[in-house]
């Protein structure tokens, strides 16, 4: 498992090497270069009540994203650069760090998944850790600076994972100062993952659905309807552990979310932040027809990104992605689609653990066991756990139990075998069997396990936790950009789908792991060739995709470029501002031209061209520009009289 976590680890740090050398793009100006909070000596005090952009929260244009610990690393960064940020050298300590971070969020992503439960772990936590070393869609969250934020709300969130696993560990084993140690631990992981980025909160939320799913011995059904307080039909003495469903560790959790939800809020003014038009097109559509089916398209396109990243750009608000506004749309297929396939897969994982629950455990040796009958003549066991082992192989040494009676409807059974573990990892193994002894007066007794059926059952009850797990990290994370509480102020960003990526990279990588045990279990090597070859350059694709997607993040010019086919207005606009300030004063003006034929509404670029026309002495072509700038932004028309009278005005640069 080790091993695993340091080649990850190690394939994450060398796949954004080329990165180190790279400069300050796109939003590293406004949230590094021009951010008093990161340069001057502002006291650190202040971090904590101005945004991500050095606006205090409660000010009317305030962008709204809190993340002090993201702005505190980056002002270290700039300490360690000695201050001096406009050198030609001063970004490489920031992309240093940023590979690390990621290199870091690798190895532990890794080794959590090392420690689910699965029959097919080993091979899953290799290639899992490796597709998300090496998936594309990082690029934009660790070559871009900004992307940081993601990145280390990332590893704070495998932390408060890794501390919750831990503390669930010890709470089996009543070591109360231990366990409480590690839920505090959790706690601040996530306090620490929300302050580096909003949406890091969510691993509270992940947390208690993983204690639902790996750490109860009720079904899905079963733990909801003990949350809804309705009587559930579980046999008795599974009601009567009924407590350990929702623990006060689960409640902490909730009520601690719940609290930092509140203080996020306090803290902001109780007010949303308010976007443009262009960042969200579909927030502001009249039409709630349209404004429907966008919102459900776009985590259907999320996906497609994850999936197949072949188009990538630093920019996807404006036009990028067409609103939807006829049901004939043939996206509204693909929604249809998505959705559908989702439900299916969700609900066929929970009805496989519904109908393989567990009732008798055999994971570990058994020294004396009770069996209780209850009114229906299911049984269920009650034992004191001895040390389990990892002998898969000894399975066949399983003898018979014994089986005694007793007049107070109680069966004692001992069961003598070699060291033997069903099923790797931990996992639970269990039967439910219907007693029937002729000579017994209350007609139930204990039969003999099917050990080949019960082994397959569990094997597809872990299968199946692993993939709900998987889809659990996938949505949640994920929530917060959707649109459902607030509008948010952009389309598609790839950098938020960092911590998503995290599902789909266990989703796939479980399902690849099944597909090679599967042909290596039936001995078919044509298929278990191809499956290793299709993961073999599945990897490589990736990799060589990342790699050369990284370069378009090395400068400004480069950026915009590579943004030309997928959001034009944006992309020409930007280009335009740079290649100004270069001194390319008759590329600039066709790049700003050329954004305006895509979207003759944008107010910045008609400013820029005028500054561009006025210091070229053209002042009949400014003015006229500077007249359509005010009709498309009238707030513009305070500054009129000094922009006319300026003939050295620099562009104004809108990232």
């Amino acid at each position: 498992m080790l091993w695993a976590c340091v080649v990850s680890g190690a394939v994450a740090f060398f796949i954004y090497s080329n990165t180190l050398d790279f400069g300050f793009v796109y939003d590293d100006n406004r949230a590094i270069l021009s951010n008093d909070d990161v340069l001057s000596e502002t006291p650190l005090s202040e971090l904590w009540f101005h945004d991500f952009w050095g606006t205090p929260l409660r000010h009317s244009g305030s962008h709204g994203s809190y993340r002090p610990l993201t702005t505190l690393s980056f002002k270290l960064n700039a300490l360690w650069a000695g201050g001096d940020l406009r050198a030609v050298s001063s970004s490489k300590g920031f992309h240093v760090v940023n590979v690390i971070l990621h290199s870091a969020t690798t190895a532990a992503f890794t080794w959590w998944i090392g420690l689910l439960p699965s029959s097919h772990s080993r091979l899953t936590q290799w290639l899992s850790g490796l597709l998300f070393a090496v998936h594309p869609v990082h690029t934009e969250a660790v070559s871009g600076l900004v992307g940081r934020a993601d990145v280390g709300a990332a590893l704070f969130f495998l932390l408060a994972l890794l501390a919750y696993k831990a503390h669930l560990h010890h709470r089996d084993k009543r070591s109360r100062f231990v366990q409480m140690m590690y839920l505090v631990l959790c706690l601040l992981s996530a306090l620490c993952s929300m302050l580096t980025k909003e949406h890091g909160v969510t691993v509270l939320l992940v947390c208690v659905l993983y204690e639902m799913l790996f750490n109860t011995r009720h079904t899905p059904t079963e733990v909801l309807q003990h949350l809804l307080k309705r009587p559930c039909r579980c046999d008795q003495n599974n009601c009567q552990d009924s407590k350990k469903i929702q623990e006060w560790s689960s409640r902490c959790l909730i009520i601690s979310f719940c609290i930092f939800i509140c203080a996020r809020a306090c803290l902001a003014g109780g007010h949303f932040p308010r976007f443009s038009t262009a960042d969200n097109p579909a927030s502001r559509n009249e039409s709630l027809l349209t404004r429907t089916l966008t919102f459900l398209y776009l985590p259907v396109f999320n996906f497609l990104l994850l999936l197949c990243p072949t188009t990538l750009s630093f920019d996807w608000s404006m036009d990028a992605i067409p609103l939807i506004t006829s049901i004939i749309d043939r996206r509204n297929f693909s929604i249809l689609t998505f959705y559908c396939a989702f439900i299916v897969v969700v609900f066929r994982n929970i009805k496989c653990l519904n109908v393989n629950k567990p009732v008798i455990a055999f994971d570990t040796i058994v020294k004396r066991t009770t069996v209780d009958v209850n009114e229906n003549n299911d049984y269920q066991v009650n034992s004191e756990w001895l040390k389990a082992t990892n002998n898969l192989q000894d399975i066949s040494k399983f003898k018979d139990a014994q089986t005694y009676h007793s007049s107070t409807n109680q069966f004692h059974f001992k069961i003598y075998h070699r060291t033997c573990n069903l099923i790797k990892n931990n996992s639970t193994l269990l039967a439910h069997r219907r007693c029937n002894f002729n000579h017994c007066s209350c007609e139930t007794a204990v039969q003999k396990l099917d050990i080949p059926i019960a082994i397959k059952m569990s094997k597809k009850r872990n299968d199946s936790k692993v993939i709900l797990m998987a889809i659990v990290l996938l949505v949640v994370p994920f929530l917060p950009a959707t649109n459902l509480v607030a509008y948010v102020g952009f389309v598609v960003a790839e950098r938020v789908l960092y911590i998503p990526s995290m599902g789909h990279s266990l989703l796939v990588g479980h399902g690849l792991s099944r597909m090679i045990a599967w042909s290596v279990g039936r001995r078919i090597k044509w298929q278990q060739f191809l499956v290793m070859i299709f993961t073999a350059v599945l990897l490589v694709v990736f990799g060589s995709k990342t790699w050369l997607r990284n370069f378009d993040w090395c400068d400004e010019e480069s950026l915009y470029r590579s943004g030309l086919d997928v959001n034009p207005p944006k992309a020409y606009g930007n280009l335009g501002n740079i290649l100004s300030v270069q001194g390319r004063y008759t590329e600039a003006e066709m790049y700003y031209r050329r954004a305006l034929t895509f979207r003759p509404n944008m107010a910045d670029v008609h400013y820029n061209l005028g500054v561009l026309l006025q210091n070229q002495q053209r002042h009949q072509e400014a003015i006229y520009r500077y007249r359509v700038a005010i009709q498309c932004r009238p707030r513009l028309a305070a500054d009129f009289g000094t922009v006319i009278s300026n003939c050295e005005l620099r562009p104004k640069v809108d990232y």
